[in-house]
């Protein structure tokens, strides 16, 4: 079911954004812009109150898009992140892993 889910957000705001997402599954990213905020799936964003579904990388326009119920999952546009501020990303298989080990 996640993994369906997923796939939907991915599709979905390809198709109406025009977005080309990389393939990598993210699951935190932290950036500084006025001042220092994190995104992390499963958590609530400090940016609208939501908890974050996903977070997907635009590598042509250098977005993060971060995805909650209501911007980026049932409604467009996402929430997004302009990667020349962005200081830290985490994905799931590898820096999840790698911190169990």
């Amino acid at each position: 079911m996640r993994d369906a889910v997923y796939a939907w957000i991915r599709q979905n705001l390809a198709t109406n954004m025009g977005a080309a997402f990389d393939d990598r599954r993210i699951w935190r990213v932290e950036w500084r812009e006025d001042c220092h905020q994190l995104a992390e799936v499963g958590e609530k964003s400090a940016l609208n109150g939501e908890h974050v579904v996903a977070i997907l990388y635009e590598p042509e326009r250098k977005l993060y898009h971060i995805c909650t119920p209501t911007q980026g999952v049932i409604a467009e546009p996402s929430l997004v992140v302009p990667a020349q501020y962005v200081i830290d990303v985490a994905e799931f298989e590898t820096d999840i892993l790698d911190s169990l080990i």
